[in-house]
């Protein structure tokens, strides 16, 4: 069978694709079709150059979605913002798996985030392997916590004087977002987009009628109970005063032990946070909460000597790329050369891990970084 691309999508291809994405990831886990709910800024006319697929006959049948997005991180010379590329709805139709299409429609995805100026690549996965021959890597890191009725008390930090109240708007979320070190910069159209959707809980903490902190939170409708903040802002204690008052408000107190799902009193709630000192993270690691240090997700220079310039390094240079990795080269000419695979590159610059044999980094500026701290809320991911 002959295939047409992998190429930028067609206006008439949009509904195709998006069709091609719910039944890989909603249809066949039995699941009803959410990717127009949960991700309608992907398969839009605005975006549209950025949806890459394969065609056969009248059927989409390989597809990969670029979501470009400015991200503010910390490297070694303090505070960047880098164009990042977010990845999202790789898939291949069952009846042609085994072709080299993920393959193709992924590396065409690559070529268009260069196309767009992205110095680096983002995608969540539960098959790494599949990504990790391509050069991508886990890399970058983040705290998890789960929290439970228990710990209510410990979140209360009264002496604060902060209100919480549920509600808020757009604007707050991008104001008090802009302040942290680390995050998406998605602007209000996008934020608008990402709070729109069922389930979702935007609370702020107030002081004197100005809103100090927010947290997102998503209620499950999952069997698991386990329900989730996507996306937080503010001081520590201010977030933290928030998930405490947004437990005991939805605390039931008569609720069944034996029970399953959101009925259930054995919920959790799970929260993310940044890597990066001063934030809820030491705050809720101070109080010994239950957690994980996890990666970010899976990771890639998309433009290599482009992203070392955007974090402000003017030693290593990249010397050379070709298909297997990256040559750095320390000073000038006669300076030593260092050879990174993509995916030893990819943990140099965003840890966690050391790489034995890559150059040593010293920040150079006072709460510079290296390696650089990067974050994506939940919120974020598609």
């Amino acid at each position: 069978m002959a295939f047409d691309g992998p190429r930028a999508c067609r206006p008439h291809e949009l509904g195709r694709a998006q069709e091609l994405a719910d039944l890989v990831f909603y249809h066949s886990r039995g699941r009803p079709p959410e990717v127009a709910a949960r991700h309608p800024e992907l398969f839009t006319e605005a975006n549209r150059e950025n949806v890459r697929v394969v065609r056969a006959g009248a059927r989409v049948v390989a597809l990969a979605a670029v979501l470009p997005l400015p991200v503010r991180a910390v490297g070694p010379i303090g505070p960047v913002t880098l164009p990042v590329g977010c990845l999202a709805t790789v898939a291949t139709h069952p009846d042609h798996r085994r072709q080299g299409l993920g393959h193709a429609v992924l590396g065409d995805a690559m070529e268009r985030m260069r196309a767009l100026g992205c110095d680096a690549g983002w995608l969540g996965t539960g098959i790494p392997a599949f990504y990790r021959r391509m050069g991508w890597e886990t890399a970058g890191s983040k705290y998890e916590f789960e929290l439970d009725e228990s710990h209510a008390a410990l979140l209360a930090a009264g002496a604060l004087g902060l209100r919480c109240v549920p509600g808020g708007d757009v604007g707050t979320v991008v104001r008090l977002q802009a302040g942290e070190a680390v995050g998406a910069a998605r602007g209000e159209a996008l934020t608008a987009v990402r709070l729109d959707r069922e389930g979702v809980e935007l609370w702020t903490a107030r002081r004197d009628g100005a809103a100090e902190g927010y947290a997102v939170f998503e209620r499950s409708r999952e069997e698991s109970g386990h329900d989730r903040v996507l996306d937080h802002a503010g001081p520590a204690e201010a977030v933290a005063t928030i998930l405490g008052a947004w437990w005991r408000a939805h605390d039931e107190p008569g609720a069944s032990a034996s029970a399953r799902g959101p009925a259930s009193a054995n919920r959790v709630l799970h929260v993310t946070a940044p890597d990066a000192p001063g934030g809820l993270a030491d705050l809720l690691l101070a109080l010994g909460l239950p957690h994980r240090r996890s990666y970010q997700g899976m990771l890639r220079a998309v433009r290599p000597g482009a992203l070392l310039r955007s974090l402000g390094l003017a030693t290593p240079v990249v010397e050379g790329e070709d298909a297997a990795g990256v040559t750095l080269r320390l000073g000038g000419g006669a300076g030593r050369a260092h050879r990174l695979a993509y995916g030893a590159f990819t943990r140099w610059l965003f840890g966690p891990e050391r790489v034995p044999g890559a150059p040593e980094v010293a920040p150079g500026a006072p709460g510079g970084s290296w390696p650089l701290r990067f974050h994506l809320a939940p919120l974020d991911h598609v």
